[in-house]
């Protein structure tokens, strides 16, 4: 199958997108958002100090991610049960819950392939 070449109103041209990972449309910037906010409150340690945004990518023991992951999970669960869920005197939202399921399930990604040498885009497995 020969893939048609794209040809723009200013005289320039692309080849096809066909078959190309397409990035944008798989985040939406709501939920980009919420998770930079939630991200950037918890760069703030007890101490008073403020770790760098990719620290995380630095890595966590498993153990210690599911262990995270299970919590958030379950605050999911309970407030959609219809519970209040207080952490610190201060009521956790949904918001909260489900972005600190996403901060850890992303850890756990990263896990899982930053042994990866080789990086295949597109469909190629």
């Amino acid at each position: 199958m020969t893939k048609k070449q794209r040809v723009f109103k200013s005289g320039a041209n692309r080849n096809s997108a066909e078959g190309k990972l397409e990035y944008f449309g798989f985040n939406n910037p709501l939920v980009d958002l919420s998770f930079a906010k939630y991200m950037h409150h918890h760069r703030h340690l007890e101490d008073g100090t403020m770790r760098d945004s990719d620290n995380w990518q630095k890595g966590f023991p498993s153990r210690v991610i599911i262990e995270s992951l299970s919590r958030h999970i379950q605050d999911v669960k309970l407030i959609y049960a219809g519970y209040k869920v207080i952490e610190n005197n201060k009521e956790v939202t949904l918001e909260e819950a489900i972005n600190g399921a996403k901060f850890n399930l992303n850890a756990l990604m990263l896990d899982l392939l930053k042994d990866t040498k080789e990086i295949k885009r597109n469909d190629e497995k």
